[in-house]
């Protein structure tokens, strides 16, 4: 395939570099999040979107304004949600409509999983496992926009060839999603430590003390067949042909995290449950 284009990506908006400084502890906080909110329009129908999806249903009232979109979704989740969007913007506004939703489904998957993998870990900051499971597809919103129907050859091509996904990534885009990922973050100047995180991520399973390592394992839970089943639903899931039945996710994951069974369960049983909300979120997540 044709090499990466970056400068011909639309460009990021500067407020991106703007949430990432926010401090959550700062007692100006929600206001300095409202007041770059309040200059990206798309970002702030997203969040309220969110808000009144089934991820957000605590209450049956419906909300209109941002302030009160926050504070339903949580200061630090509506941070995230916000990091996420601005930086899927450029590489998902231009997407099909099923591209769109199917990679949004699957990056809140991702985020949601490394939450849930990071909690059990007690790792140091779980809230930084779900922003980074957030970005995870950033990379694949780049080979769907870069070569169209990317992602379903390069799924075919895995099966077809008893390949993983990293390694057809690797014989179709050149590289894997992680590194897209990276050369992406970093096309956009984010932070150092962000591009690393995802750079070959893959080479961190079985070092679950790390966020790369969170993220491989993230990969591993959601590719649980019946899981999938139940987040894409009606809409095409491009990762099926690669879905594993629970004793095959559970192998994997005894091994990368080096759990109890018991202890398994209970995570793999959590992420099942929590079908619905993600499915919502994520298709708020993709809505135009």
């Amino acid at each position: 395939m044709n090499p990466v284009n970056f400068d011909a990506l639309p460009p990021l908006s500067p407020r991106a570099a703007e949430l990432l400084v926010i401090k959550i502890e700062d007692d100006d906080a929600e206001q300095q999040l409202l007041n770059i909110v309040s200059n990206e329009p798309l970002l702030a129908a997203r969040l309220v979107a969110v808000a009144n999806s089934a991820a957000c249903a605590g209450s049956p009232a419906r909300i209109a304004s941002v302030r009160q979109a926050v504070r339903r979704i949580g200061m630090r989740q509506a941070m995230q949600l916000a990091t996420a969007i601005l930086f899927g913007q450029p590489v998902s506004a231009h997407l099909s409509d099923q591209a769109r939703e199917q990679l949004w489904l699957h990056s809140v998957s991702m985020a949601t999983s490394c939450r849930e993998v990071a909690r059990l870990l007690k790792y140091q900051d779980g809230s930084d496992a779900y922003l980074h499971g957030l970005l995870h597809d950033l990379g694949y919103m780049l080979a769907e926009l870069t070569w169209p129907g990317a992602l379903e050859r390069v799924c075919v091509f895995a099966l077809e060839h008893t390949l993983t996904i990293e390694e057809a990534e690797r014989e179709q885009f050149g590289r894997e999603h992680g590194e897209l990922t990276a050369m992406l973050l970093e096309h956009w100047q984010a932070p150092t430590p962000f591009a690393r995180v995802h750079r070959n991520h893959h080479q961190f399973a079985g070092r679950s003390n790390s966020l790369a390592g969170i993220l491989c394992a993230a990969e591993s839970i959601i590719s649980l067949d019946e899981f999938g089943q139940g987040v894409f639903g009606g809409t095409a899931n491009p990762f099926a042909c690669l879905a594993r039945p629970r004793d095959v996710v559970e192998s994997l994951l005894l091994r990368q995290l080096r759990l109890e069974q018991r202890q398994l369960d209970q995570l793999l049983d959590r992420m099942i449950d929590s079908v619905a909300e993600i499915a919502g979120l994520g298709r708020s997540m993709a809505a135009v």
